[in-house]
């Protein structure tokens, strides 16, 4: 035991003077974000699927660019650190975001008017280029904003890549991954998100 106890100092030590504690440590406080903490374990307690609008009066706390009368079924996990975070998701009025949402700021996420998103709908705006086959994913991270437009669905377990443009009017079939642009009134489903058909239903 003490030896496994001497091991793993001799780790942290050189942790601290290799630099990389201070670096965590900055990184570490960047992801604090008390505000967005304290607002997530408030709306984590009320109860799911009800007191929707009062869970988004919570968020627009956070997020000033969340529209009038929008939903959130439940609280959403943001992932992202810094200050700038508060001003990179915009959601238009009437959405409707539904349990358990994964935003992804490192970039911007704009949801448009009347979009609804499914439950456990991820969305990334940050990748990594690849690397050579000793450590394929370069740790360097690139950044591509995300815009899903007005009246689009996007179903249950879908994933939304950065840079990606959902079309207006759009359906994303339940457990798709979204790689590329889809153009507006498209149905599109599979990994990778495929056109299926063209939606002939115009407006209301």
């Amino acid at each position: 035991m003490g030896q496994q106890e001497t091991s793993l100092w001799r780790l942290v030590r050189r942790s601290i003077r290799t630099g990389q504690f201070k670096s965590e440590l900055y990184y570490a406080r960047r992801a604090l974000l008390p505000r967005l903490r304290l607002t997530t374990v408030v709306c984590r307690l009320l109860p799911p699927t009800s007191l929707n609008t009062a869970r988004a009066a919570l968020y627009r706390f956070v997020f000033p660019c969340i529209g009038d009368r929008v939903s959130f079924l439940g609280a959403i996990t943001v992932i992202g650190s810094g200050r700038a975070i508060y001003g990179r998701l915009s959601i238009g009025e009437g959405a409707l975001i539904g349990l358990n949402p994964t935003f992804n700021l490192d970039d911007t996420i704009t949801i448009g008017r009347h979009v609804s998103l499914g439950p456990s709908v991820s969305i990334y705006t940050s990748t990594h280029l690849l690397g050579p086959g000793s450590r394929r994913m370069n740790p360097g991270v690139i950044t591509r904003p995300v815009v899903i437009e007005d009246g689009v669905w996007v179903g249950v377990g879908s994933i939304v890549l950065p840079g990606v443009t959902i079309g207006h009017g759009s359906v994303v079939g339940a457990g798709s991954v979204v790689t590329e642009t889809v153009p507006p009134n498209t149905l599109i489903v599979g990994n990778p998100a495929k056109k299926v058909q063209e939606l002939p239903w115009p407006d209301a």
